[in-house]
């Protein structure tokens, strides 16, 4: 799968833009899920399969921040499959969607500590 420019700039900006907002969250200490604004701008700007390698690398990206988000890259993957597939349904039910986003991402982190706790 080839990807030109567009896709690849939109790839970075996805990246950066979950990168800036999680430091700017930390640095406000405003808490939310604003490390997902990065994967959620590409798959709604690209539509398709590629925007998933937003949901792929900006763990990677964020685990120079904090090493927690390497073994986290699965969560990302997941909330962007599960967002990639349903967001034309999302659009219509943006409230709901984004508080069952919210719960799932947050159900999958308290898994992830409960897993790397024991």
């Amino acid at each position: 799968m080839r990807f030109g420019l567009r896709t690849i700039l939109i790839i970075v900006l996805g990246i950066l833009i979950s990168f800036t907002a999680r430091l700017v969250s930390d640095a406000v200490h405003v808490p939310g899920f604003y490390d997902l604004t990065g994967i959620y701008f590409s798959i709604l700007v690209l539509g398709t399969l590629p925007s998933l390698a937003v949901a792929i690398l900006a763990p990677l990206a964020l685990s120079i921040y904090y090493v927690i988000y390497l073994p986290a890259a699965l969560i990302y993957v997941i909330i962007g499959v599960l967002f990639f597939v349903i967001r034309r349904k999302a659009f219509r039910y943006m409230y709901v969607f984004a508080v069952v986003f919210a719960f799932i991402y947050a159900l999958l982190w308290f898994v992830l500590y409960g897993v790397i706790s024991n």
